[in-house]
C-alpha cells in the first residue's frame, strides 16, 4: 500500500470521484461531505461545466480548455496544493496516478466517470485501473451515462428487480471457477468462465432478483441499464 497504508485502513463508507474527459455527458450523484472530488486532466473541463469544484486537479493538462487553464492559474497561486501537475511523459496514466492519489488519502471506494468513451486504448488502460484498484485491496466503478463497469473476484453482487437491461461477464483471469448467475435470462450454477471464449456476453435482467458471483478468479462485469439512472449492486464477500 502507499504511505503505509494498510487494507484495513482504507474505507468504502466514504468515496472518491473521479471526472475523466472520456465522455461528452457525464452525471454526477450528490456527493457528501466525507467525498473527495478528483479532475483527471481535461476532466476538469466537464466538472466546471457541471459547476462542480474538484478538490484537486490532477494531470499534465494538454487536453483542456483556455478556460481551465485560466481555472488552473488562479488555483495555483491561492491555493497549489490542488494542482498535481504531471510530465507528459511518465508511467503513470493521469486516471492512474489520480487513484494513487486517492489511496494515498485512504479511500477504498472509487467511482470513476467519463472513463469509458473516446479512444479505446485509453479505455482498456481503464479498465487495468480497476485491477490495479483490486490487488490494493480498494473497489473501483467505471461509470457511463447508462453503463457499469466493475470486477468481482470471491463476491457476489446482487441487483435488485427493478434493474433493467442487459450485462456481460468476462474472465480476465485464465479460468474463473464458481460462476454463478441467478435471476437471469441466462442461469449459471457454479459454472466456469475463460479468457479465450466469451460465453458470458449479452446476459439479461428479467425483473427478478439477480445473482452474480464469482468464487475463484477476476470476472469482469458490464452492465447497460435499459433507461433511467445507473444503479450500483451490492457486494459482498462470497
Amino acid at each position: 500500500m502507499y504511505k503505509g497504508i494498510e487494507k484495513e485502513e482504507l474505507t468504502k463508507e466514504k468515496t472518491c470521484f473521479l471526472v475523466c474527459a472520456g465522455e461528452s455527458k457525464v452525471v454526477l450523484p450528490k456527493l457528501q461531505p466525507e467525498d473527495f472530488l478528483i479532475a483527471v486532466d481535461g476532466g476538469l473541463d466537464c466538472c466546471l461545466s457541471l459547476g462542480v469544484e474538484p478538490m484537486i486537479c490532477v494531470g499534465d493538462f494538454d487536453s483542456v480548455s483556455g478556460e481551465a487553464l485560466e481555472y488552473l492559474v488562479k488555483l495555483q497561486q491561492t491555493t497549489p496544493q490542488r494542482v498535481l501537475r504531471l510530465p507528459r511523459e511518465k508511467d503513470d496514466t493521469d486516471t492512474l496516478r489520480s487513484l494513487r492519489e486517492g489511496l494515498e488519502r485512504g479511500y477504498g471506494e472509487f467511482q470513476i466517470y467519463g472513463a469509458l468513451g473516446g479512444r479505446l486504448d485509453h479505455t482498456f488502460a481503464n479498465l487495468q485501473c480497476l485491477l490495479f484498484l483490486k490487488k490494493k485491496g480498494a473497489r473501483g466503478w467505471l461509470v457511463g451515462e447508462r453503463e457499469l463497469v466493475f470486477l468481482l473476484s470471491g463476491e457476489r453482487a446482487s441487483f435488485p428487480e427493478s434493474a433493467k437491461g442487459i450485462f456481460s461477464l468476462f474472465s480476465l483471469s485464465q479460468k474463473c471457477h464458481g460462476v454463478t448467475i441467478a435471476g437471469a435470462k441466462y442461469e449459471l450454477s457454479e459454472g466456469q468462465l475463460e479468457d479465450s471464449f466469451p460465453l458470458g456476453i449479452s446476459n439479461e435482467f428479467i425483473g427478478e432478483k439477480t445473482l452474480l458471483e464469482v468464487q475463484e478468479g477476476v470476472v469482469l462485469c458490464i452492465v447497460t441499464f435499459e433507461r433511467g439512472e445507473v444503479m450500483f449492486p451490492e457486494i459482498l464477500p462470497w
